[in-house]
């Protein structure tokens, strides 16, 4: 008989890791998302000002020049892009690990 609890209660307390293991996931995704997004809304306005602050007008001479604030602010969207979809995956993958501990 105390064989049987103690396998019980190995499994419940593999499926209640597991299932912590997965939450983590998904705020450490959800986390990711939210920063990706401010860093990204911030590179997009970077890049919209440097585009306003020195508009293209020499197009005789072979093409415009990007300014610093414009290859800044394109480098910082992408950079905010790459984190949220790293962290969607993250999630996603947090979502799969709850779904996992609760099947039965």
């Amino acid at each position: 008989m105390s064989k049987i609890v103690l396998l019980l209660s190995l499994v419940v307390s593999s499926v209640a890791a597991q299932e912590s293991s997965g939450r983590r996931y998904k705020k450490v995704g959800a986390a990711l998302m939210g920063t990706g997004g401010a860093v990204a809304l911030t590179g997009t306005g970077l890049w919209i000002g440097g585009e306003a602050s020195q508009p293209c007008v020499a197009y005789s001479t072979g093409g415009c020049t990007w300014s610093s604030l414009s290859v800044a602010g394109a480098s910082t969207a992408a950079v905010g892009t790459a984190l949220i979809v790293s962290g969607v995956i993250v999630y996603v993958i947090g979502g799969r690990k709850m779904d996992r501990a609760r099947a039965p």
